[in-house]
């Protein structure tokens, strides 16, 4: 038995995040625009224009890819870490699975990219790329 992870598309790639990191999962309805925040939302030292409300927190919504535009299919999760928090639009979640051991990025390709991998598994002959929290959030 692997790891309890939570499972989400983006395009074809799909991602997974420890299950105990993630808050929240909402629709793409919750997303509220930068100015129609409370004034007691201190959204000054990020500047994102959409921001989710969930269990009691206001957190900046960003597209974990750029260029993934909201729709009324668009999911949100809500991940914490270490404290802080922050919210990421995907495509769509997969759901909760525990995966096989996870296993390292190959050298070369951890030199090709800054994209915040950890490592990645296979989930039903498919590579699931597993998120690196502490560089995301």
């Amino acid at each position: 038995m692997g790891d309890r992870l939570v499972l989400f598309r983006i395009g074809q790639t799909l991602f997974s995040v420890p299950f105990e990191a993630v808050d929240e999962i909402v629709g793409s309805e919750r997303a509220t625009d930068r100015e129609a925040l409370p004034d007691n939302v201190l959204s000054g030292e990020n500047d994102s224009d959409q921001w989710v409300y969930a269990r009691g927190d206001w957190f900046p919504l960003n597209p974990l890819v750029p260029g993934l535009d909201l729709s009324e299919r668009t999911q949100v999760v809500v991940l914490r870490y270490n404290g802080q928090g922050r919210a990421f639009s995907v495509d769509q979640v997969m759901g909760i699975e525990a995966l096989p051991l996870l296993q390292p990025i190959p050298e070369p390709v951890v030199r090709c990219t800054d994209f915040p991998l950890s490592g990645f598994r296979i989930w039903k002959r498919k590579i699931v790329f597993d998120l690196d929290l502490s560089r995301l959030i």
